[in-house]
Order: C-alpha cells, then structure tokens, then sequence
C-alpha cells in the first residue's frame, strides 16, 4: 500500500502531530472502554495497532506521546479490582510491559517508514538521474548532427568551386564568383569554430577578458555600420538610436561580439520590411544595450531558454541561415564576464523581440573596484 498521498501529515508542525496523536488514542481508548466486555484478554490490541499506524504516520515521538498519554487509562480497563488512584507492584509491572512495547512497536513502524522514503527518494533520484542522462545523450546527438552539418556546408561550397576552377572549364565571369563563395565559406566556418572554442575557454572560466576604458557608444555605432549591407541585403531596416559618451570598463573587441550577435540574430528572425533598432543609453550607473526587433519573436515556452548552448529557434528563416545556437549563449557569458546581466523579452510567437544588456558604466565600475 502506497502513503503518498498522507506525506504532508508526516511534515506537518510538530504540535500538530502530538495533538493529533493524542485524539486518536484517546478515540482508541473509548473503543476499547465500549469493547471491554468482549475483549478481555486483549484489551490492548486495538491501541497498540493505533500506535503502529501513529508511528507510522507522524513519526516515533508522537507514538511514544500517545503511549504515555494511555498508560494509566489502559491499566484501570485491564484491571478494575484495585482502588482508583492506587498503583501496585502489578501495575508498575503491566505499565513498563505496556511502554516497552509500544516503543518496540513505534521503531518499527518508525523505521519501516523511514526506509520506505529512503527508497522513495532514491527512486525519484535515480529517474531525475536517467532523464538527465538521456537528455543529455540527446543533446551530444543533437550537437554532432548539427556541427556536421553547420561544418560540411561550407565544405561542401569549397569543394565544388574548387574542382570547377581545377577543371579549367569555369568561365572566366564565374572567376570572381568562385572566390567570393570560396572566401566567404571559409569565413563562415572560421566563425563556427571560433564560437565552439568561445563556448569551451567561457565554460572552463578561461573567456579571455583584457578590461580598459572602452566608448560602448563609438562600438554599437560600428556593429551597426558593419551590419548594415548585410540588413539591406535582406531588405530589413537597421536603425541605430546611440547616445554618445557612454563609457563602460571592459574588452572593446567583445563587447563588439556581443553587440554584433544581438544583432545579427534580429536580423536573421526578422523578416523582409521589418526593423531591428540598436540602442545604448545611460540608466543610473549602468549603460544600457537594447537590441528590438519586428521578427517572428519567441515561443513562451522557449524564452527561459534562449540563452541555452545549441538552442536554435524553429523557424522559417532556418533556411536562410544556418548556425550552431551559440551566438546567445556567448553573449551571456560575456555580459557575465563584465559584471552585467542579460535578458530577453518578447510577447510570443510574432511580436518581435527585445533583448536587453545592463553593464556598469565605468565610473561605477572603478568605484566599486576600489571600494573592493
């Protein structure tokens, strides 16, 4: 038989268990009054199988209560031929017979129950354990599947221009084409290692991070220039709203990165004639980055999740580009890196999205630092 359902009186207030004892031996102690003619040599089973079911229910010391509060009543329904009030040898006897027992019984009870939730909670371990494993297969076949693929692509563009510009039969119009598809798949492929190796150095704590004073307003004006051909190319409008003179102490070149992969992730979720806004502003001591878009936005369900290793969007735009789902994980280990916090908001499925990145401005920074 199976107690779930009765565990929450197991964890219930101490005052609350020892009263609720002491009513169900007194219960028992009126049945066994009502009982006594047709029990008389055994007028104890019944409170002894109630103090099993007490021990069992809240634990020895409850049991043990409820067995001190029935001793005197039990000893004058076992033996009515002395005086009231009045113990003899006997009764000592017959109490101590009655105490040793209930507290043999209450143990058992007691430690039958404790092993049962021992075996209760290694189960519940055991199944946590194997459903993390499992799950974590699935992300190693997931990781292969997807890096095997993200990596032969490019190889694959590489490979065929290759041979063609080997054969000699290529076109001498198709000449610059050959090396800009040559040159551009080899820089997506950089990419992709660069974001394993990323991943790997910030999860080891070995991100490289060289702090200085850096313009983070002179930076996203750059992400934003550098974006920009590629946002035209996709005919999404890049509109950069930067406040000037915001300082932050950190390293220029990733915070360029993380900059970047914000927007480069709002260009890829938004569609054809849709905007994508860059922002940097001065909130308190903190420099704020907001990176809003007019995209496909994010699933509810996935939103606690975004900034997860290898978690890609299912979307249509998957077609148009491919990527292993580091690029948010790395923008939060550097944000975390330079002592800020990031987050991401959306509305769902449709709404665009918004993701915000807080780092302290330098002034707070250096104060903080040597404060410390």
């Amino acid at each position: 038989m199976s107690f779930d359902r009765l565990r929450p009186l197991r964890k219930a207030t101490a005052g609350l268990r020892y009263t609720a004892a002491a009513a169900i031996v007194a219960a028992a102690l009126a049945v066994t009054a009502v009982l006594e003619p047709v029990m008389e040599r055994a007028p104890s089973t019944p409170l002894f199988a109630v103090l099993l079911v007490i021990a069992w229910l809240f634990g020895m010391g409850p049991a043990l209560f409820g067995a001190a509060v029935a001793l005197v009543p039990l000893a004058y329904l076992v033996d009515e031929s002395h005086p009231r009030w009045y113990v003899d040898q006997r009764d000592i006897f017959w109490i101590l017979l009655f105490f040793i027992t209930a507290l043999a019984t209450a143990w058992l009870a007691s430690t039958v129950r404790r092993l049962e939730d021992e075996r209760t909670a290694l189960l519940i371990r055991e199944r946590a354990a194997r459903a993390e494993a499992e799950a974590a297969n699935r992300a190693k076949d997931n990781f292969l599947a997807i890096v095997s693929h993200e990596l032969r692509s490019p190889l694959t563009a590489i490979l065929g221009w290759c041979r063609m510009l080997r054969s000699g039969r290529l076109p001498p119009a198709d000449g610059d084409r050959a090396l800009d598809t040559i040159e551009r798949s080899t820089r997506l492929q950089a990419k992709l290692v660069e974001d394993l190796l990323d991943v790997s150095r910030a999860a080891a704590g070995k991100l490289d991070i060289t702090t200085r004073s850096v313009d983070l307003s002179a930076v996203a004006e750059q992400v934003v220039e550098s974006h920009r051909p590629r946002a035209e190319a996709v005919r999404v409008h890049l509109i950069g709203d930067v406040s000037g003179g915001v300082a932050v102490l950190g390293d220029a070149e990733r915070l360029q990165q993380v900059i970047g992969n914000l927007v480069a992730n709002a260009l890829k979720f938004t569609p054809a004639g849709g905007d994508v806004v860059v922002s940097v502003r001065r909130d308190a001591d903190i420099a704020r980055i907001v990176v809003r878009d007019t995209g496909e936005g994010v699933d509810p369900m996935l939103l606690p999740h975004v900034f997860d290793r290898f978690q890609r969007g299912d979307s249509a735009s998957r077609g148009r580009e491919g990527g292993l789902g580091l690029g948010l994980a790395i923008v939060k280990y550097i944000v975390e890196a330079h002592g800020g916090v990031v987050r991401a908001e959306s509305a769902g499925s449709g709404a665009g999205a918004t993701f915000t990145v807080d780092l302290p401005l330098e002034a707070a920074k250096r104060t903080l630092t040597s404060a410390a």
